[in-house]
């Protein structure tokens, strides 16, 4: 899918990236330790369920806090990002966390079934629909059957009703919004025209993605939800955020 802007005073704005790479660039320029990361973690009951030396799979790791963590606990971890930045100060460091780029949207160089356990932690809001059916193949191809998918991503939110329409008009997804340079745009970009100024201004950042309980379980097909759980957070613009914290199961075959 390409991503085409408005028609403003005659001229068409747009760009030749799709949604995706759009948002690759944006994490792909973050410098070593600056990622923002967020604080949810699994659960302890989770993380008993796994076997011993389990092997798990932190992706979008960032600046590596999760994964390490992990492996302290006796964990088998790698993880993955897109930026190399990150990935590079990661390996540097002294851990046994194997860290690597790679995109969960593309094919990575695990092997089949290689994983118990694999972590989404405000990733998969990045990760827009015309990239699911990549997702959901690499996804099932890296996890054992009987393994775990943990998931701490963006709830779709009523606060966030008017940017899902104006998003909605341009990119075609009823739950994706904008994130604009200057967060305080936000608020006051409330319809179409305005929208489109800022678009042909270049001050979009990213785009990001809301989800429903529905869209998680679908990206997931092999697998049964095992837990949930709804908690209020707030946004680095300082928007309320309903995050579904979601543990699936992959079936035995």
């Amino acid at each position: 899918m390409q991503l085409f802007y408005p028609v403003i005073n005659d001229a068409c704005y747009y760009t030749d990236m799709n949604l995706g790479e759009r948002n690759r660039q944006y994490w792909s320029e973050y410098e070593a330790g600056t990622t923002p990361g967020v604080g949810n973690i699994p659960s302890a009951t989770l993380l008993e369920r796994l076997p011993q030396g389990a092997r798990v799979l932190d992706v979008g790791t960032g600046t590596g806090e999760l994964a390490e963590a992990l492996s302290k606990l006796g964990l088998s971890v790698a993880g993955i990002d897109i930026n190399d930045h990150e990935i590079t100060a990661n390996s540097a460091r002294e851990t046994s966390v194997t860290y690597s780029t790679q995109d969960i949207t593309e094919r990575t160089n695990f092997e089949d079934a290689s994983f118990d356990l694999v972590l989404f932690r405000y990733t998969l809001t990045s990760i827009h629909k015309d990239q699911w059916p990549a997702l959901r193949t690499e996804a099932e191809r890296i996890t054992k059957p009987g393994s775990y998918v943990w998931l701490a991503e963006p709830g779709v939110n009523d606060a966030y009703a008017s940017r899902y329409a104006l998003g909605s008009s341009v990119l075609g997804d009823e739950h994706a919004l904008y994130v604009f340079n200057d967060k305080d745009l936000a608020a006051k970009i409330t319809d179409t025209h305005a929208l489109e100024a800022v678009i042909a201004n270049n001050q979009i950042a990213r785009i990001v993605r809301h989800y429903t309980e529905a869209e998680l379980m679908d990206l997931f097909p092999s697998f049964t939800k095992i837990s949930l759980e709804h908690n209020s957070d707030t946004s680095p613009s300082g928007y309320p955020l309903d995050t579904i914290t979601m543990v699936l199961q992959k079936q035995e075959k």
